[in-house]
Parts: structure tokens; C-alpha cells; sequence
């Protein structure tokens, strides 16, 4: 019972320590999740949902990493059509 318990305080613990995306409005797709890292460096002051962070990581497309910078041109308004 006291091993339930400690595992119950650790993932409550956790879960606490983790801040949610959606209670930050932050997305979920494939910008978001690729370049979490960066949004928290460079764009951490933008508002989510009106393209101010999306722009925010254009403007810094020299530092954001490969996987960041193939989710702003597949994706969204920023898709590279073929």
C-alpha cells in the first residue's frame, strides 16, 4: 500500500511540475512540437493563435534547428508548395 501511495505522489508531483500546453495556449501540432526549445528561447513572450510566434520563429530562422525549420515549411501558412 505505501509503494501505491509513493507512486501516486510522485506522478501527482510530476504532473504538477510539468505546466500545461493547453492552460498556456500553446498548440499542439507540429510547429509546437518541434520546436518547443525554441519558442521557449525566442518567442516565449508572443501570443499563441494569430501567427505572432510562427513569425517570431521566422525571424529567428538562423538559429532554430533543422527539425524546427522543416516543421514552419511543411506546415500552416508556411508550407513550401512543390
Amino acid at each position: 500500500m505505501r509503494g501505491v501511495l509513493i507512486s501516486l505522489a510522485t506522478v501527482a508531483l510530476m504532473a504538477a511540475m510539468v505546466p500545461s500546453a493547453s492552460a498556456q495556449g500553446v498548440g499542439r501540432g507540429p510547429v509546437a512540437s518541434a520546436c518547443t526549445t525554441e519558442i521557449n528561447t525566442h518567442c516565449a513572450k508572443m501570443s499563441h493563435g494569430g501567427g505572432q510566434v510562427r513569425a517570431c520563429l521566422q525571424s529567428h530562422r538562423r538559429e532554430l534547428s533543422p527539425e524546427c525549420q522543416k516543421a514552419l515549411d511543411n506546415t500552416g501558412y508556411g508550407r513550401r508548395w512543390q
